[in-house]
């Protein structure tokens, strides 16, 4: 029997290409009580006319055309018009598998949480994917819990996902977290609702199955960002980090400041990608060791770019070539990269191998040595992570905390 009525949300902006998959998979559910609200936030492309048609087909479509005041008024609309007892918000560029809506509020039903997440499948235009599956657990929230989870969650540790989307919430309770996200955040909401919601839900419960598509697009912001995006990325950070003040007065402090600096370098990298300087968040620990002799740097992912980067700035260390298996896949116009075998051909000291993981470089030991390079020749430190510099063996000051803006 289904007699719960659940509210799936997508907010819509000039995503006409992607629009119709996620429509008809929220359409194609197998759970049939429910009402697929559309907002259009003011499109300029062919959404008005595509929302209008469905709405048109399907009686369970509803449409609301606004006038465009960005990602978070949109939401806050749908969600407001929502009659169902459960929402469910979509991204209009993403799809959702057609058990969802069942599954998830069976998942409520059966364990009594009040609210479920589900993992996702992370997918690029190429095809490729990702799974990103959640352990099996129910989390049921004191001071206590609610502080441990916030702070895995600051660690980036599994856990309990941030994204609005994966998620399906009690009416009332997305409502009450997601109304005081501003209306003007146009970075990282997600991130703000997330914060608000673990101070409120009672229960949540995760299932290791994965029902959402999240689709990867080189446009999104996520890639690409300017000054001003950057400055509407500090606003996040700089609300999240307040609420995590207000609402967790237990926090570790060592912790949320690490997750503060990590953000505001990891969005230093991303306003990078396109312009002439670059943030390195992997720093080769031992320069000196490089002083006056010629390097090939193997691997162009991004350990090699900020090895290339932080190099790049010694003049007595001189890079006569950057190589990796996969050269084909990278096209950068300030240093090109070559294949493997052009190794034989350079005059070197040193081949640093630019990867996190041992196993990886061990890998790529394994492979030089097949190709005759000498053992002493080749070098793996494991990188240095900015971002896991502890904060604590600073002169910060160990006081209160203060907001900041």
């Amino acid at each position: 029997m289904q007699s719960t009525l659940i509210s799936v949300i997508v907010p819509v902006y000039n995503i006409s290409s992607y629009l119709d998959k996620c429509v008809q998979s929220i359409l194609a559910q197998t759970y049939k009580n429910i009402e697929l609200i559309l907002v259009d936030d003011g499109s300029t492309d062919s959404c008005p006319a595509m929302c209008d048609e469905y709405a048109k087909k399907d009686n369970r479509v509803r449409v609301i055309h606004k006038k465009n005041g960005g990602l978070v008024t949109a939401r806050k609309a749908g969600f407001m018009a929502a009659k169902g007892s459960y929402i469910m918000s979509v991204d209009g560029d993403d799809w959702i598998e057609e058990a969802m809506c069942s599954e998830m509020l069976n998942l409520i039903e059966k364990t009594g949480a009040e609210c479920a997440v589900s993992g996702y499948i992370h997918e690029t235009k190429g095809g490729n994917q990702k799974v990103v599956a959640l352990d099996e657990s129910e989390y049921f929230f004191d001071e206590e819990t609610r502080v441990s989870v916030i702070e895995n969650w600051l660690l980036g540790k599994r856990g309990i996902i941030s994204p609005l989307w994966a998620k399906l919430y009690p009416s009332y309770l997305i409502r009450q977290s997601y109304s005081n996200v501003p209306d003007n955040m146009s970075q990282g909401e997600d991130f703000a609702n997330f914060v608000n919601l673990l101070s409120v839900v009672r229960s949540i419960v995760c299932t290791s199955n994965t029902y959402y598509h999240y689709i990867y697009r080189k446009d999104s912001y996520s890639n690409d960002i300017d000054s001003h995006e950057f400055t509407n990325l500090h606003s996040m950070v700089a609300y999240c980090r307040n609420t995590i003040i207000k609402n967790y007065p237990k926090i570790n402090k060592d912790v949320l400041d690490n997750w503060v600096v990590g953000q505001c370098i990891g969005n230093l990298k991303r306003m990078s990608c396109n312009s002439d300087f670059s943030i390195p968040l992997y720093n080769f620990k031992e320069i000196e060791t490089l002083l006056g002799k010629k390097v090939i740097i193997y691997g162009a992912g991004a350990v090699g770019k900020d090895y290339i980067v932080q190099l790049c700035k010694y003049d007595n260390i001189s890079i006569v070539a950057w190589v990796d298996k996969k050269y084909k896949n990278f096209d950068f116009e300030w240093k090109k990269v070559e294949p493997v075998s052009e190794i034989l051909h350079k005059d070197y000291d040193i081949i640093i191998v630019a990867v996190k993981r041992q196993d990886m470089a061990e890998q790529i030991t394994n492979e030089l040595l097949e190709m005759k390079i000498n053992k002493d020749k080749i070098l793996w430190k494991e990188p240095q992570n900015m971002l896991e510099y502890n904060i604590s063996n600073t002169n910060v000051e160990r006081g209160g905390y203060n907001s900041i803006v």
